[in-house]
């Protein structure tokens, strides 16, 4: 008597719940890998690994659809043709890899890109004079801010979508040095605060003499508006450092007993032909 296999088992309803569960839970991890890992990948990698992805997430799908409605796929052949029945989760399967091909599109080859600068302090909020240049392997692009503050550069490659470049700003009153910025997937655009010049100390010398042309030693000379005060030496002559810009002004003040008190304006500047001249009280 001939042995018969023994019947399998049909699955119980647990084990399809258990098999839709599963498929669910491999279903949102590859989402998340879609929305959170894939835009970060190196653009001429990421269309590859998008696809390659592709097919294990639709087979996620429609197992969980198999397993919650315990649907399937029948063929039914019929002569002289063929006559294909789908059921629910192969239909499933082939929408999400027809919309991954069709509705998906690929990324571009290259990209815009905008730069805006402002002031770090936030004194002044759009900078529309100078120009920027990006660092781009051995490429650096110069584009000038124009009147609403943008400098647009066009065709970056692709493969710099999520990298951090390097670009310089060369705008008047403003330090010039390389900055790092990273280039946003959702924003093509970079906002670049600029740190303003420092002035530097200014030595600022001057000779005090009398009518004679002889020099006053012993002259106090403040200056209330720039924070510096000084006394002339044996030779009538005095010196400031001062943390002003060059070409501006401060107010000075002499003052020397038997003699009338002086104050003047003057610029700010290392030049060495500052002389001034006290009177004596008569």
């Amino acid at each position: 008597m001939p042995i018969r296999p023994p019947k399998a088992e049909p699955i119980t309803a647990w084990g399809y719940g258990l098999m839709a569960l599963i498929a669910i839970f491999i279903g949102i991890a590859l989402l998340l890998f879609y929305v959170w890992v894939l835009p970060k990948l190196d653009p001429e990698v990421r269309n590859q690994i998008y696809y390659v992805v592709l097919f294990p997430f639709a087979i996620a799908c429609a197992v969980t659809l198999f397993g919650a409605m315990r649907s399937y796929a029948r063929l039914t052949a019929k002569h002289p043709g063929i006559v294909l029945e789908l059921g629910g989760p192969v239909v499933l399967f082939l929408l999400i890899i027809w919309g991954g091909f069709k509705i998906v599109l690929p990324l571009p080859d290259s990209f815009d890109l905008t730069v805006r600068a402002h002031s770090a302090d936030g004194s002044v909020p759009v900078i529309t004079s100078g120009n920027v240049t990006l660092e781009l392997d051995n490429n650096r692009p110069v584009k000038p801010f124009g009147p609403n503050g943008e400098a647009e550069f066009k065709g970056i490659p692709a493969k710099f979508l999520g990298a951090t470049i390097r670009i310089l700003p060369q705008v008047d009153g403003y330090e010039e040095k390389w900055l790092e910025h990273k280039i946003e997937f959702k924003s093509r655009a970079l906002e670049v605060p600029l740190e303003r010049v420092r002035p530097q100390p200014v030595s600022f010398h001057g000779f005090v003499q009398d009518e004679q042309g002889n020099p006053i030693p012993g002259v106090k000379v403040m200056s209330p508006d720039c924070s510096k005060q000084a006394v002339t030496g044996d030779d009538g002559t005095f010196a400031f450092q001062i943390q002003a810009a060059r070409a501006s002004r401060c107010h000075l003040v002499f003052s020397e007993d038997g003699y009338q008190p002086y104050n003047t304006d003057v610029t700010i500047d290392e030049a060495s032909s500052n002389r001034f001249l006290l009177r004596k009280i008569k």
